[in-house]
């Protein structure tokens, strides 16, 4: 009985290590910038993420755990800056609920007078 319950110890807490590696351990090596448009999903994002090294584990394994332990909102449109270290869960917070990137633009009175769109 006491080797069962060892046993069942045993697989509980290699369990654990495994969740964390997969969800909250790993992540970016070094900061970077993504893009992500408008109607992304996590299956359509996932690919180019695993390319970078920003999820733990493989495009398989993150949407496993993002689908088990993760928020269900959808993925935002935007630039978004992953700091190094940023684990997988919190890349999935980062772009269901984080602010993406803003950018300064200054325009010139002396290109006020251009036209930026579709001319007719």
């Amino acid at each position: 009985m006491r080797k069962l319950i060892a046993t069942a110890v045993a697989l509980v807490i290699a369990a654990l290590v495994v969740l964390y590696l997969l969800w909250f351990g790993g992540g970016a090596g070094r900061a970077t910038t993504i893009m992500v448009e408008e109607g992304a999903t996590l299956t359509s994002l996932c690919p180019g993420l695993e390319r970078k090294h920003l999820v733990p584990g493989n495009c398989t394994t993150y949407r496993a755990m993002a689908r088990l332990l993760g928020s269900h909102d959808p993925i935002q449109a935007g630039e978004f800056e992953i700091p190094k270290g940023m684990g997988g869960a919190r890349i999935l917070d980062l772009l269901q609920h984080g602010k993406p990137a803003q950018r300064l633009i200054t325009v010139n009175s002396s290109t006020a007078g251009l036209h930026c769109g579709p001319t007719r």
